[in-house]
C-alpha cells in the first residue's frame, strides 16, 4: 500500500469535509495530541490512542495536516466573502 499517496487523499478527504460538511468533520477526522515518543508511556499513550480511532473509524491527521486544511479553509471561507461582497455591490 502506499501510504504517501493514502495520507494524501485523507488529506483532501479532511478539507472537502471541512469546507462542504463542517458539521461531520469533528466526527469524522481528529489531530493527534503531541505525544512524547521518547519515553514507554509516551509509545504507549500514542498506541492506545490510534487504537481507540481506529476501532471508532476516525481518521487521524497530524498537527502540520490539521494546520494546512485550517488554512486553506480560512482561505476559501475569505474568498467566498469576497465573492459575496461583489455580488453585492
Amino acid at each position: 500500500m502506499d501510504t504517501e499517496k493514502t495520507k494524501s487523499l485523507d488529506t483532501g478527504t479532511a478539507f472537502h469535509c471541512r469546507v462542504l460538511e463542517p458539521e461531520e468533520f469533528s466526527k469524522r477526522f481528529i489531530i493527534a495530541p503531541e505525544f512524547n515518543r521518547r519515553t514507554s508511556a509516551g509509545k504507549e499513550e500514542e498506541k492506545t490512542f490510534l487504537e481507540e480511532c481506529a476501532r471508532t473509524g476516525i481518521t487521524v491527521l497530524t498537527a502540520e495536516e490539521g494546520r494546512k486544511i485550517e488554512f486553506m479553509y480560512q482561505s476559501v471561507m475569505a474568498l467566498t466573502e469576497c465573492i459575496a461582497g461583489e455580488v453585492d455591490q
